[in-house]
């Protein structure tokens, strides 16, 4: 059977690791090369590791402050198997996905790689909050373009196959935003597969990097990682960069008014308009920064009903 290296980047998730690495263990799928590598964690998140030392490999990267960049990569220079699969140390998977993901890959070999569906979940009460699927579009082939206006694919659904990666290289080495650059690259490289299951849960915590930056921080990510993309592939790319800049700003917006940020949303969904004044929703976001949250639900359950 083939081997699969899963590797979990982890910086101070002493209180989820355990969790994490359990669901892998119960993984129907085997043999699986499990490397877990700490970017600098204070917490005790490297004694939680003790237990399991005779069933993973535990790697040290000390250049904390890059996000999970660094770690990856060092998890990269350690791995040896057929296939990739990445996981963050605060998310959980099914116990079938790297089983069906292989399968899927050795069913056909012209996809490069593969994802599959995931449920974002909230960490205190375990109640599911929204399906992955069901907020944006999901795409399979060659889906360049696709990738660089939205990402679509959550980084801990991937499996890629070795060779894939090697061409396409290591993560950019940026705070915030690598792993949807990575995931344009792989779009660029490779035709990708979706399996339409929920094989990967999403913890939604108040420590999620994503939720740890500003508004305009997260703009500037993102905007970063799309002008890196058209550098790389600029006969495809360059002509969608308003589009793209669009989709982030609507991006960030939703998730501050998500988190009642109303002025700084509404400062996002300007921006939008400003990129993409054709898209009708981001008017609708624009006003909704001025509404209470009843009469918001109201006029967006009226919007989805059209």
């Amino acid at each position: 059977m083939s081997l699969v290296s899963v590797i979990i980047p982890t910086f101070n998730r002493a209180k989820f690791i355990e969790q994490t690495l359990d669901s892998v263990f119960a993984q129907t799928y085997s043999p699986l090369e499990i490397i877990v590598v700490d970017n600098g964690s204070t917490d005790g998140t490297v004694q939680k590791l003790e237990p399991f030392k005779d069933r993973i490999i535990v790697a040290h990267e000390p250049k904390s402050g890059m996000g999970g960049a660094h770690a990856r990569n060092r998890g990269l220079d350690a791995a040896t198997g057929d296939f990739v699969a990445f996981l963050d140390s605060d998310d959980l998977w099914m116990p079938t996905k790297i089983e069906k993901q292989v399968k899927f890959l050795e069913k056909h070999p012209d996809f490069g790689w593969c994802y599959t569906d995931l449920i974002g979940f909230d960490s205190d009460s375990g109640r599911d909050l929204y399906q992955y699927s069901q907020t944006r579009t999901m795409h399979s082939g060659m889906a360049i373009q696709q990738a660089f206006i939205q990402i679509f694919t959550p980084l801990s659904t991937l499996l890629i196959r070795k060779d894939v990666m090697a061409k396409v290289g290591r993560f950019w080495p940026t705070p915030k935003g690598t792993d949807a650059e990575l995931v344009i690259r792989l779009a660029a490289e490779a035709p990708v597969g979706f399996l339409p299951e929920v094989l990967a849960r999403y913890r939604v915590h108040e420590d999620s990097v994503t939720g740890t930056i500003s508004g305009q921080q997260a703009f500037e990510a993102g905007k970063r990682v799309k002008e890196r993309a058209v550098e790389l592939f600029p006969e495809q790319l360059a002509p969608m960069l308003d589009d793209a800049l669009g989709s982030v700003a609507t991006a960030v917006g939703l998730n501050l008014l998500k988190h009642g940020q109303k002025r700084e949303a509404r400062q996002m969904f300007s921006k939008a308009i400003s990129h993409k004044s054709a898209d009708l929703k981001n008017y609708f976001y624009f006003l909704s920064t001025f509404l209470n949250p009843s009469t918001l639900q109201s006029l967006n359950q009226r919007r989805k009903n059209l």
